[in-house]
């Protein structure tokens, strides 16, 4: 399968996403950026965001919905950034985002970056969130209370906050490239995160429930992890609350059910470390660009 093929039958899907489509390309656009040229690839991403906002353009009434009630105030769970050698200084993370907004708009605000984690919990990408046309982001943005989100409004676009906000992913290591994705609407996690919480409590029969993590998964999509102090796990996806169940101790992310099992890795050894190389070489360039402009902002 062509990498242009793969990433036509990974879009398809997305349609049916309530915000912006480029998040769930993360992976797939990050090794693709090295084979397609940018114009097709800018193409490829245009398409998929048009289609995307035509079909939630009208899908529900717009409504209302609080985000800035104090005690619904959230923290991401924490990612583990231990034995990462490449790690990005946070400033180079606001810096990379400024980049691209001030390309895009002139009045913004940048919001603090989220940290993911990938599926051994360890620290992958920041979910960022701008807010377009004010020069503040407010104090307090909080997810809806879990009683102002249903299935039926899962779709609508003034839940994902669009078109106010926008989210850019951000790399966490010097050897991915700075943004490989961004588009409209919130990050998931300041939107579903109340009803994924009621969820969790009411599948586990628990109220202690905690989230372990918030995982970003590529195409894959981002799940909330839950745990009970029983053990038993959950995973939640953030954007269609389908809820996947493990029991205590269970190894959540078999291997055997990773890309090699769906086929989606096709290359060869050889040509697959000559994509990775080069990928990271391009990726060194860009991250070298954003430590020079950050450290003129400092001086």
């Amino acid at each position: 399968m062509t990498i242009s093929r793969m990433l036509r039958t990974q879009i398809v899907p997305l349609r049916r996403r309530p915000f912006f489509c480029m998040q769930r390309l993360f992976l797939i656009f990050a090794v693709a950026s090295t084979v397609l040229g940018e114009e097709q690839l800018a193409a490829e991403r245009n398409s998929a965001e048009q289609a995307a906002n035509a079909q939630y353009s009208t899908s529900v009434p717009r409504r209302n919905y609080t985000r800035s009630e104090p005690a619904l105030a959230v923290s991401a769970p924490p990612a583990s950034a231990d034995a990462i050698p490449d790690l990005v200084p946070k400033s180079w993370i606001i810096e990379a985002v400024k980049e691209q907004a001030q390309n895009r708009w002139s009045v913004y605000a940048i919001g603090t970056p989220i940290p993911c984690s990938d599926a051994e919990g360890k620290l992958i990408c920041y979910q960022v969130p701008v807010i377009v046309g004010a020069d503040r982001f407010p104090e307090t943005l909080t997810p809806p209370p879990a009683s102002e989100v249903a299935a039926v409004n899962l779709r609508s676009r003034e839940l994902w906050g669009i078109p106010d906000y926008w989210t850019f992913v951000v790399s966490a290591k010097r050897a991915h490239y700075p943004i490989p994705a961004f588009g409209e609407g919130l990050p998931a996690f300041l939107v579903t995160y109340h009803k994924a919480v009621e969820l969790a409590q009411t599948r586990l029969a628990d109220s202690r429930v905690r989230v372990a993590h918030y995982y970003s998964l590529g195409h894959n999509g981002d799940y909330f992890g839950f745990i009970a102090e029983s053990g038993r796990q959950l995973l939640i996806n953030a954007h269609t609350l389908q809820v996947y169940e493990f029991p205590a101790g269970a190894d959540i992310f078999d291997s055997g059910k990773g890309a090699n099992a769906n086929g989606i890795v096709t290359k060869s050894a050889a040509e697959s470390e000559n994509i990775r190389r080069d990928y990271e070489s391009r990726a060194s360039e860009a991250w070298a660009k954003i430590s020079n402009r950050a450290e003129n902002t400092k001086n």
